[in-house]
């Protein structure tokens, strides 16, 4: 994702100015990215590995995709599967 600098954030009133550049290129970096661990199935997260998720019910008829607010009753489903109680539990 590159280097992160210090920096101030931006009030709302500056960030206008912004915005459709920060949504047009996080866009390309997620597409990016995502491209490029698609294929990756059943990879080992190691010590020090952080997941970030969201839970999106896509429907393709109304073009629209929103986020689900099933996320953490799915992540302790996921968790009791797994025997774990801490994702961060190492090995």
């Amino acid at each position: 994702m590159g280097f992160l600098e210090e920096g101030v954030p931006l009030n709302w009133a500056d960030s206008l100015a912004v915005i459709k550049y920060v949504r047009e290129h996080g866009i390309q970096q997620f597409l990016s990215m995502f491209n490029r661990v698609r294929t990756i199935e059943n990879d080992d997260l190691l010590w020090g590995d952080e997941v970030e998720f969201a839970v999106a019910v896509l429907d393709e008829q109304a073009g629209t995709v929103k986020i689900s607010l099933r996320g953490a009753e799915l992540l302790t489903e996921l968790r009791a599967k797994e025997g774990q109680s801490h994702p961060e539990s190492g090995r």
